[in-house]
């Protein structure tokens, strides 16, 4: 009997064991699982990831006049809401508003270009995380995820996530440049990535993207969508992506910068962001050849000005006169927030 009963108290401890282990796994995992969920309720960018992964899905078909949005309560902080809209056009295709098709809980949103704004007064109680809607990219229309700026997502950490997104997409251009060994045309004795300053880029990509009134909303943007970001900008003279250059331009660079072997197709390159920013400094350093009898400290300046409209200052209209006046507004923010 005795040795019977010590059988029996062998596996009642193995069996304790056992089911002590699968506890306590079960336990882990749920904790995982929680802290997942606590990562994803606090930090923005997760959630703004989340909701562009949802949306991904092919089941999320969009039309001219239907998109989809991905909200977050903030209040209830329980799931990513996604709702089906219908988009009325409101003024122009410029300005379209999104109202939601069934559940008229959720508000509906206007969209103008790259802005968002909930109605008035706001629920501030929902965030914009994403929009899955018809745009054109470069020459096809395509179902593009992306996320508008709004109110919502105005946070220090979206912003500090574009600023380090762009210093390194500026690392990442000049890297390759001097890689690739691509000499200066403005001074055969040096390379490209010697002669162009890297706060020129900087200035002119956060010029020709300030569509929203101030360098930190530009940032937040950057740093919500980064390797999409402006993608989907055209402007009146057919200037694409976040470089904003037109074909006849880029395919210019290719000819005089065969070394940097700028891709064949020009949205390939235009819409990638490294090669934008390669064919932006590219860009600067042929214009540098006409800046032979202008002061160093006036050079900056010209080469935007050329950038922007293929002329000096003395030449530009009023319209240029306004770029660089943003611009100057823009280098003034940089120097004040150590970009």
């Amino acid at each position: 009997m005795s040795v019977s009963t010590d059988k029996g108290e062998k596996m009642k401890k193995t069996f304790g064991i056992i089911f002590c282990l699968i506890i306590c796994f079960l336990g882990i995992k749920e904790f995982n699982v929680l802290k997942t969920q606590k990562i994803l309720r606090h930090s923005l960018i997760s959630r703004i990831d989340a909701a562009k992964k949802i949306l991904s899905n092919d089941k999320f078909l969009c039309s001219d006049s239907t998109a989809y949005i991905a909200l977050w309560d903030t209040l209830e902080q329980r799931k990513i809401n996604i709702v089906k809209v219908k988009i009325i056009l409101a003024d122009s295709n410029w300005k379209k508003i999104l109202i939601p098709e069934k559940n008229s809980m959720f508000p509906s949103i206007t969209l103008r270009g790259l802005n968002a704004y909930f109605p008035n007064p706001s629920p501030l109680n929902y965030q914009l995380l994403s929009i899955k809607s018809k745009k054109c990219v470069g020459d096809k229309m395509v179902d593009l995820v992306w996320t508008p700026f709004s109110k919502g997502i105005l946070s220090a950490e979206l912003e500090n996530t574009g600023r380090e997104y762009l210093k390194n997409l500026i690392a990442q251009a000049y890297k390759q440049l001097k890689n690739q060994g691509v000499r200066s045309l403005a001074n055969k004795n040096k390379l490209v990535a010697e002669m162009i300053s890297s706060k020129i880029p900087t200035l002119l990509f956060l010029t020709e993207n300030a569509h929203f009134g101030s360098t930190k909303k530009t940032l937040v943007f950057l740093g919500a969508n980064r390797e999409n970001a402006f993608i989907n900008v055209k402007s009146k003279r057919n200037a694409f992506g976040p470089a904003q250059m037109t074909s006849p331009t880029y395919q210019l660079l290719r000819k005089k910068y065969p070394a940097a072997n700028l891709p064949v197709d020009f949205f390939a390159g235009v819409l990638d962001h490294t090669t934008a920013m390669e064919s932006m400094i590219l860009l600067c350093d042929w214009n540098m050849r006409y800046l032979d009898n202008i002061p160093k400290s006036e050079q900056g300046r010209e080469l935007i000005s050329f950038y922007h409209s293929g002329v000096e200052i003395e030449k530009l209209g009023l319209i240029g006169q306004g770029y660089l006046a943003k611009c100057d507004s823009i280098r003034i923010n940089l120097v004040a927030n150590n970009l």
